[in-house]
């Protein structure tokens, strides 16, 4: 089956490639190794895009053309104005045209029946979150930092005491604005998951980091604090005033 396919690129250079094969229902991102750009961290943010694009209706051959000409962002890359949709002969095809010199083992993430694990391990980002990454979800206390941008509380980011769990939880006061700054923790997640650290680890690499224009950051001198349960986190992120 055919895979229809659009670059996308960052500074100038092909990051990886949006692809979709005939009879699939799903947007893949194929990283490009050979990349210097965090292509793991481009992946991430391409697969919350299309999971927005679903959760709105748009089909996914409409979801890919949607971000043509869509302005570059930092992370993501974008694809270039004008991009027509390209198209291979197979997956196969594409990844050699993505990887010409990769015979490494990668992960897929597709699911079964596509490109497996064994076959292309690291190659292929499935853009399906579920399927990689911390679990979201926990019955233990949790640890959490809360995330500011300019003195604003825009969310917290936490991290389990007793498994794998970790997410970010924002602010129902600090909407859109805690919303958005998902769009950068929730990769910063994935990619913390994917070198292998820790959920606590990944709490607390970014403490003192200088802040993202949009997502903030996490202060040098902010307080670890214990709820315990994410119903109790999220409950707290629900309440009024910017002090919370």
């Amino acid at each position: 089956m055919s895979t229809r396919y659009l670059p996308v690129t960052l500074n100038g250079e092909t990051i990886g490639y949006l692809s979709l094969t005939d009879g699939d229902n799903e947007v893949y991102f194929l990283r490009r190794l050979a990349s210097r750009a965090d292509t793991l961290l481009a992946a991430a943010r391409w697969s919350m895009r299309m999971d927005q694009d679903r959760t709105e209706g748009l089909a996914p051959i409409q979801a890919m053309q949607k971000w043509i000409g869509i302005t570059e962002d930092p992370e993501a890359g974008g694809i270039p104005e004008g991009s027509e949709l390209l198209v291979a002969e197979d997956e196969h095809a594409l990844m050699e045209i993505a990887n010409p010199d990769d015979s490494s083992p990668v992960s897929s993430g597709k699911p079964e029946g596509k490109l497996s694990r064994e076959q292309h391990p690291e190659t292929l980002a499935s853009l399906t979150l579920e399927q990689t990454g911390y679990p979201f979800l926990t019955d233990s206390p949790v640890r959490y930092l809360p995330v500011t941008l300019r003195g604003k509380v825009l969310g917290y980011l936490w991290a389990s005491e007793e498994d794998d769990a970790a997410d970010y939880e924002p602010r129902a006061a600090a909407a859109p604005a805690g919303l958005d700054a998902g769009l950068v923790w929730g990769p910063r997640l994935m990619q913390a998951w994917e070198e292998g650290l820790t959920p606590l680890q990944a709490l607390r690499q970014y403490k003192g980091e200088p802040e993202h224009s949009e997502a903030g950051g996490i202060a040098a001198d902010a307080d670890e604090r214990v709820a315990p349960t994410t119903d109790s986190l999220e409950e707290l992120a629900r309440q009024e005033g910017e002090g919370a």
